[in-house]
């Protein structure tokens, strides 16, 4: 008897296989694998579901495990612990446990994927192992040290290297540390799989004065690693597209970032102290107590919901932290004890101060957003008007707040390197203290054009009327950041736009407002903004000159050899999407959901659409599937009447065509003649006889 009933034993295991905590290449946040035991009569997965306490998480009836070397799939026929397709909200833990159940899976499958038709790649799991794989060896370097393990606290073990704070903003005028070099970036992943869809990635630096970006693609090998050569031109944060991070990095150094996926995990080794600063910079902001993300917002909505009272308190809290970075007690209490340099804790503190500048001025905005009535004209155009019974915040008000410390970001030139110098530069325009340095030299250029005679020195003395008025109002003067206000203005709303509009404005009118240009120059002192000045205003006036020289005939290009190359990956793609569309003239528009201003300039170019209907020009929008879902952004356009193609790409082939067009924002427009040859990158859309002009 005891005999078969162990031989029963012995039938039973060797008709199931468990494989306990298997290998998996790529497990989304929402779910991970405990189990899986193969049946005969079917595949049970054991699982824990994952999310913050109270959301939900829900597990599909459409849920089918795929083996990747056949396409056999094996689909879901129930489940226990929770209901298949209906929400299932998280207890205090954020942790559930469940288990699956499929279809038979055969004991020759070696992998399998478990997908949801339709899901996003990054909410399916990738590349399960039904056989357990060999043990990771670290990848020990040669001090000994496992970079996987070189994070925060690794960096927070080291020796305090006793290096004082110098926080005297003033002596980095001179730019110091301005030095051009080709700094070298290695990334290595954890949790990836490319049936994500991702193996092209773009690193972005940042021209903070060029408003503009520049990019180098590289691509995930099959060791899970990507690598790239990035030239910039002083210290600062690039901007990785996956994972969507931002890393600081040094002009020559070399910099390794080895990160697991949809996690916080992420360690970093350098030959400089690129490394360092990354692992630190963060877990330093925290003991200020920071909050960011979606606490951040959620912190700003519940006190502008609360009334004016509970939001000038939490700006009052936010200037008082401010003013905490800079009067020493957070260089006594949060950097003393670090090994970072003097240059790393001054950074550091730039950074911790630049986002909380940042926040104040988002809660100082949403609030007197509440105050704006928004008005339908005549000709359907929208406009705001201010409600006269509502009470706005006063800039000011903040501004006294940090009366005393407001110069140590506003006049330090270390904010280029800061991780939110984009956000501080963008609000800086528009707030009430440096938004008044592009109207006076609107008013300067009108009064040059309608040939009222003026000097140089009235653009100085404009500008130093308003350093008055600020320094009364604010405590700020003519500084840094004024300069990059002005240097900013002048560059996207007066420069880039002349090269476009000049056919409509003349040679005389261009010529008089490209002078003003060498008259503005006279309001900057910072060597680094002055010399990106006049680069770009000599770039601007050559490309002007070869337009207008090819307009009279006297084309100054030089001959090219008409010897073709084999096309690009991306000429590839461009092809493959223009070519159902051959004979017509092309409009690619680069846009997606989450832009405000690419849904915009779709509607208002509903109109021009349907004017050019019957002539041979189309218009091709185009956007990355993966962050515009099909279902979304198809719905919306119907909505809003869009007509067009609508052309959908994956995360690689937008990766490469931003890369070929140099799109470093959207909505990007290109024009495609109809020959298919690219006429325009960057084109600017305002009426009908834009196009028409290209059909002759």
């Amino acid at each position: 008897m005891l005999l078969l009933l162990a031989l029963a034993v012995a039938l039973t295991a060797a008709a199931q296989r468990v494989i306990e905590n298997p290998d998996i290449d790529y497990v989304p946040t929402w779910i991970t694998l405990t189990e899986i035991t193969l049946g005969n009569d079917r595949t049970v997965v054991k699982a824990e579901l994952r999310n913050n306490p109270n959301p939900w998480v829900k597990v599909s009836s459409d849920t089918d495990l795929i083996d990747p070397a056949t396409g056999n799939k094996y689909h879901i026929l129930g489940a226990e612990g929770i209901e298949l397709d209906k929400k299932t909200y998280m207890p205090a833990s954020g942790k559930m446990l469940c288990t699956l159940l499929f279809e038979t899976v055969p004991a020759s499958v070696e992998r399998l994927n478990m997908v949801k038709e339709g899901n996003r790649s990054d909410n399916n799991i990738y590349g399960i192992h039904l056989a357990k794989s060999a043990p990771k060896v670290p990848a020990v370097g040669e001090d000994g040290i496992d970079p996987w393990t070189m994070t925060a606290e690794y960096y927070m073990s080291l020796p305090p290297s006793g290096a004082e704070v110098n926080i005297d903003y003033r002596r980095h005028r001179g730019m110091e540390f301005c030095k051009s070099a080709t700094a070298h970036v290695k990334v290595h992943l954890d949790n990836y799989s490319p049936e994500l869809g991702v193996t092209t990635v773009r690193l972005m630096s940042y021209d903070h004065v060029y408003h503009d970006e520049t990019s180098v693609l590289a691509d995930i090998g099959s060791d899970n690693t990507y690598e790239a050569d990035i030239p910039i031109e002083h210290p600062q944060f690039i901007l990785s597209s996956f994972p969507a991070k931002v890393w600081f990095l040094m002009p020559g150094d070399t910099l390794e970032v080895f990160h697991t996926i949809n996690s916080d995990n992420t360690a970093f080794r350098s030959r400089g102290e690129s490394g360092m600063i990354n692992a630190l910079n963060y877990p330093l902001h925290d003991r200020l107590n920071y909050t960011r993300g979606f606490e951040r917002y959620k912190q700003m909505t519940d006190s502008i919901a609360a009334g004016r009272a509970a939001t000038e308190a939490l700006i009052g809290q936010l200037a008082d932290r401010y003013n905490r970075v800079w009067d020493g007690t957070f260089a006594e209490q949060c950097l003393r004890d670090t090994p970072l340099s003097s240059f790393g804790k001054e950074l550091v503190m730039v950074n911790v101060a630049c986002e909380l500048l940042e926040f104040m001025e988002d809660i100082y905005a949403e609030y007197n957003r509440q105050g704006e009535i928004k008005n339908k004209a005549e000709d359907g155009s929208t406009y705001y008007t201010t409600d006269p019974d509502f009470e706005m915040l006063d800039h000011k008000r903040m501004f006294n707040a940090i009366h005393d410390y407001c110069l140590f970001v506003y006049d330090n030139p270390l904010t280029l390197m800061s991780s939110r110098t984009l956000g501080i530069f963008n609000r800086s325009e528009f707030d009430p203290v440096f938004s008044k340095y592009s109207l006076f030299e609107y008013e300067y250029i009108a009064r040059r054009l309608y040939g009222q005679q003026t000097e140089a020195r009235t653009l100085l003395e404009s500008k130093q009327r308003i350093d008055e008025q600020n320094m009364r109002d604010y405590g700020i003067g003519d500084c840094f950041m004024a300069e990059m206000a002005r240097a900013r203005s002048h560059i996207t709303l007066i420069l880039s736009p002349l090269y476009y509009s000049m056919d409509n404005l003349g040679d005389e009118a261009v010529n008089t407002i490209l002078s003003t240009g060498y008259d503005f120059l006279t309001t900057i002192r910072n060597p680094y903004i002055m010399r990106k000045m006049v680069e770009e205003q000599m770039r601007v006036k050559d490309l002007i000159a070869e337009r207008q020289a090819a307009r009279q005939g006297e084309s100054t290009a030089t001959e090219k050899s008409e010897k073709k190359s084999p096309p690009t990956p991306a000429e590839e793609i461009l092809q493959r999407i223009i070519e159902p569309y051959a004979g017509n003239l092309l409009y690619l528009d680069f846009w997606g959901m989450n832009c405000g201003p690419c849904r915009r300039s779709m509607i208002a170019q509903r109109e021009i659409v349907e004017q050019l209907s019957g002539e041979p020009v189309r218009f091709l929008y185009i956007c990355e599937e993966k962050t515009s879902p099909r279902k979304l952004a198809e719905q919306w356009m119907k909505e809003q009447s869009i007509k067009g193609e609508h052309i959908y790409l994956t995360v690689d082939e937008w990766n490469r065509l931003a890369q070929m067009f140099e799109i470093s924002g959207i909505p990007h427009a290109v024009l495609v003649d109809r020959d298919g040859k690219v006429i325009t990158n960057g084109f600017h859309l305002s009426s009908a006889d834009d196009l028409r002009k290209h059909l002759k």
